[in-house]
């Protein structure tokens, strides 16, 4: 089992790394889906 300090410190920068990711724009084509898929479930 690795230390708790390891732990930690890996904690931290897998969180960096994935709120960077998090804050990115979504692609246009994925707009664009979720936009058709929610007009379906309106009518």
């Amino acid at each position: 089992m690795l230390d708790r300090q390891v732990q930690v410190h890996i904690g931290r920068k897998l969180k960096a790394v994935y709120d960077e990711v998090a804050a990115e724009p979504l692609p246009k084509e994925i707009l664009d889906l979720l936009a058709k898929l929610e007009g379906r479930t309106k009518e």
